[in-house]
C-alpha cells in the first residue's frame, strides 16, 4: 500500500505563532474594555432618564396636587432609589416660588462593573404654579 506523503498543515508551526497569540489576547482585552464602557454609557443614559422623570414628577406633584415640599422631597428620594438603576444615595430640594415649583435632585450613581470614581447625576425640573378654577 502507498504512504501518504502530504503534510498536515495544521501541524506546521510558524515562527509568528507566539506573536499571534499575544495580539489575539490583546484584541480580546481591548474588546472587553470597549464593551464595559459601552454598557456603562448605556446604563448612565437610562439612569439619567429615570432621574429626570422622577424629578419632574416631584415638581408636578407639589404644583398640581398641593403636596408639601417636605413630603415631595421624601417621596423623591424614595422614587430615585427605587427607579434609578445603580442609585445608592440622593440629595433633593423642592422649592416653591410665585412662578412655580422647582425640584432638584443629586443622585450618587454606581455603574455596573468597576466603580473607579464618584458619578453624580444632577437633575432639575420646574412646574408652573397651578391654581384651581
Amino acid at each position: 500500500m502507498g504512504c501518504d506523503s502530504r503534510t498536515d498543515h495544521r501541524a506546521v508551526l510558524s515562527e509568528d505563532t507566539g506573536s499571534g497569540i499575544i495580539e489575539g489576547l490583546a484584541a480580546i482585552g481591548l474588546a472587553f474594555l470597549i464593551m464595559v464602557v459601552l454598557v456603562q454609557a448605556a446604563m448612565l443614559t437610562i439612569a439619567r432618564s429615570a432621574a429626570d422623570a422622577a424629578t419632574s414628577q416631584a415638581a408636578r406633584r407639589v404644583s398640581v396636587l398641593g403636596t408639601s415640599p417636605a413630603e415631595a422631597e421624601d417621596a423623591l428620594i424614595e422614587m430615585l432609589l427605587a427607579t434609578v438603576p445603580g442609585a445608592v444615595a440622593a440629595d433633593t430640594e423642592v422649592a416653591v416660588s410665585s412662578d412655580g415649583v422647582t425640584a432638584s435632585a443629586r443622585t450618587r450613581w454606581v455603574p455596573p462593573g468597576p466603580d473607579l470614581f464618584d458619578l453624580w447625576i444632577t437633575t432639575t425640573s420646574t412646574a408652573t404654579a397651578v391654581s384651581p378654577p
